[in-house]
């Protein structure tokens, strides 16, 4: 009888490939094709099944197999349900005990729950009432991974039965090293059925589990003495909250406190420029000789951080009653007709106050360059001319810088070359019958006595050429940092250059910076230096230092001597956001007070502090659209004020 391939393959077992090849070399059979509805001789299908028997058998076995697991499905519900328990109760190990319910007031009540353990006990081995021996023998026969199963299926009837009964959720404890018999076991099947039937009689309710071993510990559970109201807790540790005006004066203190360890801005940034070419453009018509190099003269004992106590009575400069109020001319407004220094001649101080050659109270209002040797291209009469006819000023102040990054740009890495762009803005400022401030610009190093001799020949030079011009104010040192103090570095310091400028201009003014960048303006108040005529400089940036305020409307209340030698609208770093609200206040206290002042800085630096765009030309009559947010509102202001 003839039969199909594909039969013939489930038959056997196996596959369409393996037969025809198999056939394929048994020639003497007969053809065979590839295709399973390929209808097989009798030899061929007898050859066949002689060769692939064993295969058809393990079929048949797996048919099996599968049929009786299809059962153990259909059995599963009830088989799952008490496995785990009837394997705890024939078990010889430590086995789970119900107490009931846990009472969390009664923990630490250790002898009512061993009590309640010990009523339990013995009942519940009476049910538990099965032979051992099989069990033992299953349990040392089965797999290591069945005991994952027997756990899962433990965990599944606690749940049921707490959904069924609307208990407590019972605490189970982890059960190590129980292990549950195979699948398929005569002897456990025999056992579950016998659970089964324990568990249809029991009807103990669901129940919290404990190790024997646990009860002995059950004493020295934790005791709940009260609780804790962590809001209330919250509420004792957090700060209280501050009003406005509590941090702001926080702010305020903050920076205060960084003042001494705070680097101020770094200002420099342009390209090197040829600074001896720059002197020589566009000089001013002759006003003194005796240019050049005095930098030969330096001595090598600089007798830095000498304390000089000096405490003589004849201090003309402070007084410690209140200074009377200032009598503040306006600055002149048709310069053809009255240019400042014509009208009011050589300054002076007098009560803590500047005045002019006829004694009364005088306020010098202008503008501070950048340093002279990074834009020596705005010393120019021009540029000078529109500040004082177009923007009401009439103080120019130069800074050159001593000692900065870039050496060859500073007066240390260019005595000539920066003494004679400085002696060119001077002359343009005679010229213009303006005054001019002389800035020995000290922002590095910060304690300026580590150039103490430097500082004496350059001071001893150009007192020496302008000593008849009344237009001159020389300031010292520009802002000492770094720890420089009063007592210890600056006053000394002073005490050494002041003479030397006196020695050619007996009546100039000086002006003397002060610790911390000039923050710190009270610090001459109990220490002042013993000379006519000298200032004491005081800087802010109206976005920083609001809280300095205070500190200097004490000092002039003194009679202290304040001279606002560099301020700006924004912050100390010299960008960031302009103040203006700020700065309107500073320059209103100081306008009633005949204080003088003069804004940092004239320059076309791609900074907030400049006023001039990039790129615009440093020859003045410069328009509305050429100045910078800051430079309109400092124009306007010197105008109107």
């Amino acid at each position: 009888m003839s039969i199909r391939l594909n039969k013939a393959l489930r038959e056997l077992n196996i596959g369409l490939q393996t037969a025809v090849e198999f056939l394929e070399k048994r020639k003497d059979l007969g053809e065979v094709k590839a295709e399973p509805s390929f209808k097989l001789s009798d030899q061929q299908y007898k050859a066949l099944n002689d060769a692939f028997s064993q295969d058809k058998e393990v079929r048949d076995q797996a048919e099996k197999l599968i049929t009786k697991k299809a059962k153990d499905k259909k059995r599963a519900p009830e088989q799952k349900d008490h496995r785990a328990e009837s394997l705890l109760e024939s078990s010889n190990q430590q086995q789970y005990k119900p107490l009931g319910k846990i009472d969390l007031d009664s923990i630490g009540k250790g002898k009512s729950v061993e009590s309640a353990a010990k009523k339990s006990e013995a009942p519940k081995h009476e049910t538990a009432a099965v032979s051992h021996a099989p069990v033992k023998d299953a349990h040392r026969n089965e797999p290591k991974h069945d005991q994952r199963s027997t756990h899962g299926s433990h965990q599944k009837q606690e749940m049921k039965q707490e959904n069924q009964q609307k208990s407590q959720q019972p605490k189970m404890n982890d059960f190590k090293g129980q292990k549950n018999a195979a699948q398929g076991n005569k002897n456990v099947e025999a056992q579950q059925q016998n659970a089964e039937q324990k568990a249809a009689d029991n009807s103990q309710p669901s129940s919290v589990f404990t190790l024997k071993s646990e009860k002995k510990y059950t004493s020295n559970e934790p005791k709940v003495l009260g609780k804790i109201d962590l809001s209330s807790l919250n509420q004792s540790t957090r700060p209280k909250k501050k009003s406005k005006e509590e941090r702001r004066k926080e702010r305020e203190e903050k920076l205060a406190q960084q003042h001494n360890d705070r680097k101020k801005r770094v200002r420099i940034n342009k390209e090197r420029v040829d600074i001896n070419a720059e002197a020589k453009n566009n000089s001013a018509d002759g006003n003194g000789q005796n240019k050049g190099n005095n930098g030969g003269n330096n001595k090598k004992n600089r007798n830095k951080n000498r304390n000089n106590n000096n405490n003589n009575n004849n201090n003309n400069n402070t007084s410690t009653t209140k200074k009377p109020a200032a009598t503040v001319p306006q600055a002149p407004s048709d310069p053809k007709g009255t240019t400042p220094v014509s009208q009011h001649g050589q300054l002076s101080v007098k009560n803590g106050q500047l005045v002019d050659k006829s004694g009364k109270g005088y306020q010098l209002r202008g503008m501070s360059t950048h340093g002279l040797t990074w834009f020596p291209e705005f010393v120019n009469e021009s540029a000078f001319k529109t500040l004082r006819d177009d923007w009401n000023t009439n103080v120019v102040r130069l800074a050159m810088y001593v000692d900065e990054w870039g050496n060859g740009q500073c007066y240390m890495g260019n005595k000539s070359g920066s003494l004679e762009l400085l002696e060119k803005g001077v002359d343009i400022c005679i010229k213009l019958d303006m005054y001019v401030i002389i800035d020995w610009h000290v922002l590095n190093p910060g304690d300026p006595s580590k150039y103490t001799n430097e500082a004496k020949s350059f001071f001893e030079t150009v007192s020496k050429r302008y000593a008849k011009y009344p237009n001159v104010i020389y300031e010292i040192c520009n802002e000492p940092n770094g720890g420089a103090s009063w007592s210890g570095n600056i006053k000394p310091y002073a005490e050494k250059i002041i003479p030397v400028i006196r020695k050619n201009a007996p009546n100039s003014v000086i002006i003397v910076g002060t610790p911390t960048w000039s923050q710190e303006i009270d610090k001459p108040l109990s220490d002042p230096l013993n000379y006519k005529n000298v200032m004491y400089a005081f800087h802010f940036y109206a976005a920083t230092h609001a809280g300095l305020r205070s500190n200097v409307e004490n000092c002039v209340a003194q009679g202290l001597p304040v001279f606002v030698s560099e301020f700006g609208t924004c912050d100390a770093s010299g960008g960031g956001a302009n103040d203006f609200n700020e700065t309107q206040k500073w320059l209103s206290y100081f306008d009633k007070q005949g204080i003088s002042y003069c804004n940092w800085s004239i320059c076309n630096k791609d900074e907030t502090c400049s006023v001039l765009r990039p790129g615009t030309s440093a020859n003045g009559n410069w328009s509305e659209s050429n100045l910078t947010e800051n430079g309109k509102w400092m124009r306007n202001w010197l105008k109107k004020h």
